[in-house]
């Protein structure tokens, strides 16, 4: 069960991402997302709230050409 609280905190957000195969010209791209993990950590300053949110593109053919990991980290009150 997950609570959360919208507040006017600090929130930054980190981008990685993976290229699983070329992309070619004419190639149509689908981009499915989900949030693919949620976890907390106590940093220096405190706790923190770390939500992973997951796009992941495929081709025409459905294979997989990238995934792209958006996590966003919010301090905790």
């Amino acid at each position: 069960d997950l609570h959360l609280s919208i507040r006017r905190q600090r929130q930054m957000c980190i981008r990685d991402r993976e290229w699983k195969a070329p992309i070619r010209p004419g190639d149509t791209v689908v981009a499915r997302s989900h949030i693919h993990d949620i976890f907390e950590k106590t940093g220096r300053s405190g706790g923190m709230m770390f939500i992973v949110h997951r796009m992941e593109f495929t081709n025409q053919r459905d294979e997989l050409v990238a995934i792209v990991d958006w996590k966003m980290i919010q301090k905790l009150a």
